[in-house]
């Protein structure tokens, strides 16, 4: 599988991608106190 960033994995072979909230939420938490300036 390959992560993509913000809880976000795609697995090829099987296509199909799916999300660890846990990351996921940790991340946009992240990026939410870091605003949105850097994008």
């Amino acid at each position: 599988a390959t992560y993509y960033g913000n809880g976000l994995y795609c697995n090829k072979q099987k296509h199909y991608t799916w999300v660890d909230w846990n990351k996921a939420s940790r991340e946009i938490g992240k990026i939410t106190v870091n605003g949105w300036v850097q994008h």
